[in-house]
């Protein structure tokens, strides 16, 4: 029902490709060139992450293990924005624009393996996590629908992390609202839903 796959379109250059990987955001790279960047980004990933205690001492850096790519779904869809992306940039409408790419020679033809090892050698996060303090009521959430953490007494989560799932989106405007909402329920504000309960 959500979309899934989600094409940034930047007017910035991401650096060279080439086998030993990607110069990401290198401004040595290209620094006086005009550039743009389309980056296909997946919405609804269905690999899952691993966080965890590196230690018992709290100033440790906790373990993180992304499995990017984990999935075969996450996989296709990843390949097949990569190749929308590329229908794109052979387009006709991005002619008068289309000068020199960075992307491996020959792109349009790869296979589908040589695709996602590229793919794989480059892909990276855009920056939006979320989840690592889900609401809800089975054992793995850490707060309730009131952004109380579970067990501990006088203490909410009020950010991106109480989100159970991601938007198929920028995740801005629905932090903005958890951040809205939070400050309702903590100054214990009688919230629109609860007058209509009230009153039905």
């Amino acid at each position: 029902d959500r979309p899934n796959m989600q094409l940034h379109f930047a007017p910035v250059q991401v650096g060279k490709y080439s086998d030993e990987g990607a110069d990401l955001y290198n401004p040595d790279t290209y620094p006086t060139a005009d550039g743009y960047s389309i980056l296909p980004t997946l919405l609804k990933p269905k690999s899952v992450a691993f966080i965890g205690l590196k230690s018992n001492n709290p100033f440790d850096a906790p373990l993180i293990q992304p499995n990017y790519l984990e999935s075969e779904d996450d996989r296709m869809v990843l390949l097949k924005g990569t190749r929308k992306a590329l229908e794109v940039l052979a387009s006709e409408s991005f002619k008068p624009y289309r000068t020199e790419t960075h992307f491996p020679k020959g792109a349009n033809s790869l296979s589908d393996e040589a695709l996602l090892e590229h793919i794989r050698r480059t892909l990276e996060t855009v920056y939006h996590p979320i989840g690592t303090c889900k609401m809800g009521s089975d054992e793995m959430a850490v707060v309730d629908t009131q952004l109380r953490v579970r067990g501990i007494e006088g203490l909410r989560v009020i950010d991106a992390s109480i989100m159970p799932t991601i938007v198929s989106g920028n995740t801005n405007a629905p932090v903005i609202m958890i951040g809205e909402k939070g400050a309702d329920l903590v100054k214990g504000k009688v919230t629109a839903s609860q007058t209509n309960l009230a009153t039905a």
